[in-house]
């Protein structure tokens, strides 16, 4: 009744669940809304006349919650589209007749003011509105109190407040027009989460391959926006198989350069598990206290972080009465640095993006080290996704920058993606490396409620490192491969994992895992 001749409709209803997943309340109530839905779309279409155009793209399995996959939606449409093309070819006009009709539309549009000024509020005033202002700064046409309004775009403004959400301290950013006087003004307002400052997270990490199970429960609490500048306190909790506090003061010195610092302790207890022809021969337990200075840099692309520490470290030698290893208690002074890259969608599942982490521990008898080495570990993630598929190609480089590697502290390689057929942990060295190529394609989406998508996967790796009590012995390239079920969970990642070694030792292993691997 209020539209033109002909009506150009898309059908992007979902349809109702299938009975195998009406099993739940779960599913249950998302029929309940789905038949709701249902009813008002057949409504719609029956009101259809015969001059109109009806496109129904085959959208499967999605629903309204699978944002993540809104890009691969568009050759679907496309498709349904296509199909329709001879309906749709007879509403042409030429092209003189549509420029006319387009030019009559914009006389009759009302004069827009030219954007002058960006102001900007939050909503409790805990966050620092700065922190906004901050971002829109850092693009051409968005700071707009020193470039001329004619670089404004809405475009840039979306994509700088996606950004500043992703920050994570605003439930929502809003922004609109406001006209006064012949002149524009863009309110952007951020919306402060209604829950906080304060944050409690729990976590619960298992992994288990055909020999061994290693269980964790995790701990974290932050403290947020403690000053004008957005103080944090940091504190960290693990219990189980390792265990781990750890507490940080995170002080930014200015919105603009992102320079910060960053004071912490850290306490840890965990075993360092050596195997022989595939047995337990013994470990270490392994123990330290360290108190860090940090200060760095950090931005949308990642953070850079370097600073002295000093602390105390013991190691329990438990190889029996052949091995005679040696027992250590010694004091560490030193420094650690670290730099991120970090510009992927997904560690775990990742479909497109790239993430490098490089991470420097030098111990210095200078600095009253009782010990002088430093070590060095590289790894670089890549992915790329086409539609439901996705390849992730990575690296990983473990090297000895100087001195020896005391035996409480080799390189530790085995496991899921990291030598899939070995057992976690078992493989070692004081130069270590791999390379893996992992295929995932997504059969199947979750509920909101518990996560993203379901997966099945395999992977090709090469893992160059030893097997033994002699970390520098028997290094060599051991090639391996693995197929999985992994489930991307609001839990975190979870996997069923078969991993089979081809070399001469040709080991091989299921994996359970719920965590990162």
């Amino acid at each position: 009744e209020t539209c033109g001749d002909v009506v150009i409709a898309v059908n992007v209803g979902s349809g109702l669940l299938p009975r195998a997943e009406l099993s739940s309340a779960l599913g249950i109530s998302l029929q309940m809304i789905r038949v709701l839905m249902e009813q008002n779309v057949r409504q719609s279409l029956a009101e259809l006349s015969p001059s109109d155009v009806l496109i129904e793209p085959d959208l499967k399995d999605y629903s309204a919650a699978n944002f993540a996959d809104a890009l691969s939606l568009i050759p679907i449409g496309e498709a349904a589209a296509r199909r329709n093309a001879d309906a749709l070819r007879r509403l042409s006009l030429s092209e003189a007749d549509y420029k006319a009709w387009r030019d009559s539309v914009a006389a009759r549009l009302p004069v827009v003011p030219p954007v002058t000024d960006v102001r900007v509020a939050t909503t409790s005033g805990r966050v620092n509105p700065e922190v906004i202002q901050r971002q829109l700064a850092e693009v051409p046409g968005i700071d707009l109190r020193r470039r001329p309004e004619t670089d404004f775009s809405i475009e840039n403004l979306n994509k700088r407040l996606e950004q500043v959400y992703g920050d994570g301290d605003f439930e929502r950013m809003d922004y609109q027009m406001l006209d006064y006087d012949g002149e524009r003004t863009v309110k952007v307002e951020g919306v402060e989460k209604s829950w906080g400052p304060d944050y409690l997270k729990f976590g619960f990490g298992f992994a288990s391959d055909t020999y061994d199970t290693r269980v964790d429960a995790n701990l974290s609490h932050r403290m947020t926006w403690l000053n004008s500048l957005g103080a944090e306190w940091r504190n960290d909790l693990k219990l189980g198989y390792r265990q781990r506090f750890a507490s940080e003061f995170f002080q930014p010195f200015s919105f603009r350069t992102g320079a910060f610092v960053a004071p912490r302790i850290e306490l840890q207890q965990e075993p360092v598990v050596y195997y022989l022809n595939d047995r337990r021969i013994g470990q270490y337990r392994v123990q330290y206290a360290r108190a860090h200075l940090d200060v760095g840099l950090q931005n949308k692309y990642g953070e850079l972080r370097i600073g002295p520490f000093t602390g105390r470290l013991r190691a329990t030698e438990d190889f029996g009465t052949f091995l005679l290893a040696a027992n250590f208690d010694e004091h560490q002074a030193g420094y650690t640095a670290s730099a991120v890259f970090d510009q992927i969608d997904s560690p775990n599942f990742g479909r497109n993006g790239a993430l490098v982490s490089l991470n420097t521990f030098s111990a210095l008898s200078k600095w009253g080290s009782d010990r002088d080495y430093a070590k060095s570990e590289l790894s670089i993630l890549g992915a790329k996704s086409v539609g439901n598929h996705a390849l992730q190609l990575a690296g990983y480089i473990g090297k000895t920058v100087r001195g020896d590697l005391p035996a409480y502290d080799p390189f530790l390689l085995g496991g899921f993606l990291r030598g899939s057929g070995y057992r976690i942990d078992e493989l070692l060295g004081t130069r270590v490396g791999f390379a893996r190529a992992v295929y995932t394609y997504k059969f199947a989406a979750l509920p909101p409620q518990l996560g993203r998508g379901l997966y099945l996967g395999g992977s090709l790796e090469a893992t160059r490192a030893a097997i033994g009590a002699d970390p520098t012995a028997d290094t060599k390239i051991r090639r391996s491969v693995s197929v999985f079920i992994g489930a991307d969970t609001i839990l975190g990642p979870a996997y069923f994992a078969f991993g089979k070694g081809l070399n001469e030792e040709r080991p091989s292993a299921f994996y359970i895992i719920l965590g990162t691997p």
